[in-house]
């Protein structure tokens, strides 16, 4: 009963992968958008820069921690799609809503026979908030 009245204090660094569409961890929230089913992972190291893999692009919604309405610099940076700085206005709800280039899409569904014939790229895409 501890455990439960007194729980793990949330982590500032963690990678998490899913297969799923969206998914929510720590705080942090990701909606992918490609055409077929594959994994992504999310990788953070601390509050201000994640790292997202995969193909297509994602949606990165961060956890609470910013002054609402106040406008923050995002540095996105990827192989497959360059470096760019763009500004990202926190919400009401203190989070930032970042649109995260990774890659062209895989045609196929990650572990299928068909991916195996055609390959399946995964790309890395850094984000960096200032």
């Amino acid at each position: 009963m501890f455990d439960f009245a007194h729980p793990a204090p949330t982590p500032t660094s963690f990678s998490y992968t899913s297969a799923d569409n969206a998914y929510d961890v720590y705080g942090w929230q990701v909606t992918t958008h490609r055409p077929a089913r594959e994994f992504s992972t999310l990788t953070t190291s601390g509050g201000r820069s994640c790292t997202m893999s995969g193909g297509g692009s994602a949606t990165v919604v961060t956890p609470a921690s910013y002054s609402p309405h106040r406008r923050y610099l995002v540095r996105i940076s990827g192989v497959a799609v360059g470096t760019r700085t763009v500004p990202v206005v926190a919400g009401t709800d203190r989070r930032l809503r970042i649109a995260v280039p990774l890659g062209p899409a895989n045609p196929d569904q990650q572990e299928t026979a068909r991916s195996a014939v055609t390959g399946t790229a995964v790309y890395t895409t850094t984000v960096t908030i200032t």
